[in-house]
């Protein structure tokens, strides 16, 4: 048998330049060569040559050939391990180098496609919200056209179920694999491939995304190293992923606690609701990039909501003159509402009633909203607004950190609009309540603890002949001041004894009398925390009295001069005064005569007559009748009364 027709064919010129390099040397040679054995196998051997020699001539060429197969086998496995551990390395320098999840997804890709010399790599993730899986990064070789970029998830449920099972499933031949047929027919058919590998990406127990690995070209057998090395870039990406997501709720938790301090430095800053709820929508609205965020304040008195407070992003129509009603049907679902409403895509809701997702519609059709939340502002637990935000240039999925951002700043705008109402009704009430201080007629002084003037009002000040605030910061023994007292401070008095102190002065200032009140202010734990002093000016009092004085005396004068008896009684018809004339009249003096019943003194006869007639004076019946009394000498004598009652 000839060497040739064992050789593989691309060894057959090396052989033939060894075997006649070998003729010119006497020195052994080695080299390597590949045969193909009875069953096709190439082997591959190591050849060492030498010459025979007869009679010292050399007559052929001797070769001893040593079997190489496994030691290539595990060379090449070493090498290609040596190359898997590379790429992985470099996949997770990637990882570890960048926070951005499409660079760690375009390296995985690049690497993994190129390295298994597949026509398509495609890294497609898992869009739950969106019902569909996105093409997130994606590698193929030059001359080979992109796969379609998302799938819907239906269309894909029989490999995401066999994914979730076997995690990595490899079809050599597609068009000819039953397991496959009907995403073939919808789906792979048309992007022309011809093998294809998926592996599943795990983040934790769950499937969340997957590589496709594809040819178009020619078919395709998927090694045992192919899959292994599919597997290890998958493992890899599943950290990244996970990564990915930490670092974006991280993030997402960031902008939120930024959002949610600004809004909450807003409240603190100012207590006006209208630019608390100026500086929140606009924050909001910078923080999730949206088109348009404005609110919806309800009134139960008015249906009739205005658009208010409205932040717009650049290039984005103001909503001005619409108005929210609600009393119409999409109103009355916000009254009802305690959760938010989310919508994805307005101009084709559909959910709940059909009245409610008519009005939606429309109502997106004119002010041109492609995605919408509306979030109901709630203080403890009454229905106070809507906070709008809409999404105007683009379809949008709304996220849970997004909708959570929302959340936050919808809870910090309840308190403060909860905060701003309550100031506006304090500061009413201080506004009234100063009004009042003020409007008195007498003079409120506050004093402090330690005898310091606090607060005074306008005719406590017109007292001192001074302002209101230039009094301010006086002691006590300074305000009305008088020559005259000699004894303690009557306030310093007040407040060490914790008790109340009246007592009229004269200061030197006025040169009046002044009716002066203190009233100690004692705190939970007893201890008395300040005094309020009420100053009232007695002088036209005093005048009123003796005006009254003089009138009472001309009176007592005229009634003391009158020759008939005139007399008072009190309710039990006892009597109470009398004049001079009913004392002659009666023999009597006056402290006899005080708080005797008239009865007493009539003639008996006569007594039922005057109770009769003294009663039904005392119901305001006028009466006039004679009776019969026994005078002072003990004569009978008859008088003729007129009593009235006042």
């Amino acid at each position: 048998m000839n060497i040739v027709d064992v050789l593989a064919p691309e060894y057959v010129s090396i052989a033939r330049q060894m075997i006649a390099q070998k003729t010119d040397e006497k020195t052994p040679t080695v080299y390597q060569l590949e045969i193909i054995a009875k069953d096709r196998r190439r082997v591959r051997l190591e050849v060492s040559t030498r010459l025979i020699y007869h009679d010292g001539k050399p007559v052929g060429v001797q070769g001893i050939g040593r079997d190489l197969t496994e030691r290539k086998r595990s060379e090449e496995a070493l090498a290609q391990q040596s190359q898997r551990e590379a790429m992985t390395h470099r996949i997770s320098q990637a990882i570890r180098c960048s926070l951005d999840s499409l660079e760690i997804f375009r390296t995985a890709v690049n690497e993994l496609g190129s390295y298994l010399n597949a026509d398509r790599c495609s890294l497609f993730i898992k869009d739950e919200t969106g019902n569909r899986a996105t093409n997130a990064a994606e590698y193929h070789a030059e001359g080979i056209l992109p796969a379609a970029s998302n799938f819907e998830l239906k269309d894909l449920q029989v490999l995401i179920e066999a994914l979730d099972q076997k995690g990595i499933l490899c079809f050599n031949d597609a068009a000819a694999d039953s397991r496959i047929a009907d995403v073939y027919e919808r789906i792979l058919s048309k992007a022309g491939v011809r093998s294809i590998m998926y592996v599943a990406i795990r983040v934790g127990d769950e499937v969340t995304a997957a590589f496709a690995l594809s040819t178009t070209r020619e078919l395709r057998y998927w090694s045992e190293s192919d899959v292994a090395l599919a597997k290890a870039v998958a493992d890899q990406t599943g950290i990244a992923i996970r990564q990915a997501e930490l670092y974006q709720k991280a993030e997402a938790t960031s902008k939120r606690e930024v959002l949610v301090n600004n809004v909450t430095m807003a409240i603190r800053a100012s207590l006006s609701l209208p630019e608390v709820l100026n500086t929140a929508t606009r924050e909001l609205g910078i923080a999730l990039a949206a088109s348009r965020v404005h609110m919806h304040l309800y009134d139960p008195e008015n249906p009739i909501s205005p658009v208010e407070h409205e932040y717009l992003a650049t290039g984005c129509n103001s909503i001005g003159p619409f108005h929210a009603n609600y009393d119409d049907p999409v109103g009355r679902q916000l009254l009802c509402m305690t959760k938010p409403l989310v919508i994805s895509d307005s101009l084709n809701f559909d959910e709940g009633p059909a009245a409610v997702s008519a009005a939606v519609r429309e109502h997106a059709r004119l002010l041109n909203v492609r995605s919408q939340v509306a979030y109901p502002l709630m203080i403890k637990g009454l229905f106070r607004g809507v906070l709008c935000i809409h999404q105007t240039d683009r379809l949008r999925n709304w996220t849970e950190d997004e909708l959570s951002l929302v959340q936050s700043v919808a809870e910090r705008l309840a308190i403060g609009m909860a905060q701003a109402e309550l100031f506006e009704m304090v500061a009413k009430g201080k506004s009234e309540w100063e009004t009042t201080f003020d409007a008195m007629s007498d003079g409120i002084f506050i004093f402090d603890r330690g005898g310091r003037l606090k607060r005074v009002n306008r005719a406590g000040a017109a007292m001192e002949a001074s302002h209101p605030r230039g009094l301010l910061g006086r002691r006590c023994c300074d305000v009305l001041r008088t020559t005259s007292e000699k004894s303690t401070c009557v306030v310093e008095r007040a407040i060490e004894e914790g008790r109340s102190v009246t007592i009229e002065v004269t200061p030197d200032r006025l040169n009046r009398p002044i009716l002066v009140s203190i009233e100690p202010v004692i705190d939970k734990q007893g201890v008395v925390t300040a005094a309020v002093c009420t100053a009232r000016d007695l002088s036209e009092l005093r005048k009123v009295q003796a005006v009254a004085r003089e009138h009472q005396s001309l009176l007592t004068n005229i009634l003391e001069s009158a020759r008939e008896s005139i007399y008072a009684v009190d309710m039990e018809a006892c009597f109470k005064w009398s004049n001079t004339a009913t004392l002659q009249a009666l023999g009597l003096k006056r402290e006899e005569l005080i708080g005797r019943r008239v009865c007493d003194l009539v003639y008996e006869s006569d007594r039922e007559l005057v109770s009769q007639k003294l009663e039904s004076a005392l119901n305001g019946q006028a009466q006039t009748y004679e009776m019969r009394y026994f005078s002072g000498d003990g004569k009978l004598r008859y008088a003729r009364c007129a009593w009235h009652c006042p």
